[in-house]
């Protein structure tokens, strides 16, 4: 592959990655809310700072399946990732 090609692919990752972190973002805090739990709540639960749940939430941090992972279990979720064909 050339640098070209290389460069554009990268954009591309990033876009998708953005979408996904996203669609998380929004998901996490929309059960959050449901559930009237705080970000203090999640953090006291999960043993993650605050200040880590609101860098999160705000789109601001790059979270790991292990932060995801603590977080749905604090909400009482599972998490479910699918690998969906592109049309």
């Amino acid at each position: 592959m050339n640098d070209k090609n290389e460069r554009e692919q990268h954009v591309v990752i990033e876009a998708i990655q953005k979408d996904v972190r996203k669609k998380t973002v929004e998901r996490l805090l929309s059960i959050r809310k449901s559930l009237n739990m705080t970000q203090t709540d999640v953090a006291e639960i999960t043993g993650l700072s605050c200040s880590n749940i609101c860098r999160l939430e705000k789109g601001k941090c790059n979270f790991s399946l292990d932060m995801l992972v603590l977080i749905a279990n604090a909400m009482d979720c599972d998490i479910d990732i699918q690998f969906i064909k592109r049309k």
